[in-house]
C-alpha cells in the first residue's frame, strides 16, 4: 500500500482535490436549491391564503403550475460537474498528464529501459510502461462516475433540465454513456500527447512544460485556424466548437447528431494520436540512445 500511494502520490492528491470541488459545487448546488424552494413554498402560501389582486394572478398561476422542487440530475450534473470545474480548464489537462509523464520520465532517466531489456522484449516493455502510464487517463472517468451516482441519488430524477437540449435528455442511459466515453477518449488523448514528449524530454518539469504548449498549440490550430478561419468565416459553420480539446467536460449537443460527433470528432484525435505515438516509440535503437544521453 505504501508503495502505491508513493508511486501515485499526484495522482491521489489529484483525485482528492477535484473531488473536493465536486463537494463544494454539490454542496452550494443543495443550498441554492433549498433557497429557491424555500422562496416558492412562501409565495405558494402567500397565494393561497391571502387575497389575490388582480396583478398577482398570472404570477399566482405561475407558482401554482411550478413544481416545489427544480432539482433534477441533469441541471444538479451540470452545475456541479460540467460547468463546476470550468475555472480550472486550463489546468485539466495537467492534472492528467503530470502522473503519466512521471512515471514515464522515471523509467527512461533511471535508464531502466536496459534493464528491462535484458529480461524480455522491447515490445513488451513498452507496453507495460504503457499501461502503467495510461492509468491517470482513468481520473475524469472515476469522477464523472461519481458524479453520476451523487446528482442521480440527490435528485431522484431524470426530468429535462434547462442546460442540454431536450433530446439530448430524453434518454438517460444514452447520454450517461456518450458523455462518459467522450471524457474517457479525451483523457487517452490527453495522455498520449505527454507520453509523444516523454521520448525525447526525460525531465520530468520539462516534459510537463513542453506537453502543455504542445497541446495549448493543438487547441489553438484547431480552434482558431481550423475552427474560426475555415470552418466558420469560409463554411459559416459552427461545426469548429466541436474541435474544442480544452474543455473535455463539455457537451456541444447543439448540432444534428451532436453526442455522435461528441465521440467520434475526440476518438479522430485519439486514432491520430496513437498512430503518431506508434511511429515515434518504434524504433528501439533510437529510445536506447535517448535513455543513453541520461549517464
Amino acid at each position: 500500500m505504501k508503495k502505491i500511494i508513493k508511486k501515485y502520490y499526484l495522482l491521489i492528491l489529484i483525485f482528492v482535490f477535484l473531488l473536493s470541488i465536486f463537494g463544494v459545487n454539490s454542496y452550494k448546488y443543495l443550498r441554492n436549491e433549498s433557497h429557491l424552494e424555500k422562496m416558492h413554498n412562501d409565495n405558494l402560501e402567500r397565494c393561497t391564503n391571502e387575497v389575490v389582486t388582480e396583478d398577482m394572478i398570472e404570477f399566482c398561476e405561475a407558482v401554482k403550475k411550478e413544481p416545489a422542487s427544480q432539482k433534477n440530475f441533469y441541471n444538479m450534473l451540470y452545475d456541479t460537474h460540467s460547468a463546476g470545474y470550468y475555472s480550472l480548464g486550463f489546468f485539466l489537462f495537467l492534472f492528467v498528464i503530470v502522473q503519466s509523464n512521471k512515471i514515464v520520465c522515471h523509467f527512461f532517466k533511471n535508464n531502466c529501459l536496459k534493464n528491462y531489456l535484458t529480461r524480455q522484449s522491447y515490445k513488451k516493455t513498452i507496453k507495460e510502461l504503457f499501461l502503467d502510464a495510461y492509468k491517470p487517463a482513468l481520473l475524469f472517468p472515476l469522477i464523472t462516475i461519481i458524479a453520476y451516482i451523487v446528482c442521480y441519488f440527490t435528485t431522484g430524477t431524470f426530468n429535462y433540465g434547462n442546460m442540454w437540449e431536450e433530446s439530448t435528455m430524453s434518454n438517460p442511459a444514452l447520454f450517461m454513456v456518450v458523455y462518459l466515453l467522450k471524457i474517457t477518449i479525451m483523457s487517452f488523448f490527453y495522455v498520449n500527447i505527454g507520453l509523444i514528449v516523454c521520448k525525447k524530454n526525460h525531465d520530468f518539469i520539462i516534459s510537463v512544460i513542453k506537453s502543455y504548449l504542445l497541446f495549448i498549440g493543438i487547441d489553438l490550430f484547431l480552434e482558431v485556424i481550423v475552427g474560426t478561419l475555415i470552418l466558420h468565416i469560409i463554411f459559416r459553420s459552427e461545426f469548429g466548437l466541436l474541435l474544442n480539446i480544452l474543455s473535455i467536460f463539455t457537451l456541444y449537443d447543439n448540432f444534428n447528431n451532436g453526442l455522435f460527433y461528441s465521440v467520434i470528432i475526440p476518438l479522430i484525435f485519439l486514432i491520430i494520436s496513437t498512430i503518431i505515438l506508434y511511429r515515434t516509440y518504434r524504433n528501439k535503437e533510437n529510445l536506447i540512445i535517448e535513455c543513453e544521453k541520461n549517464d
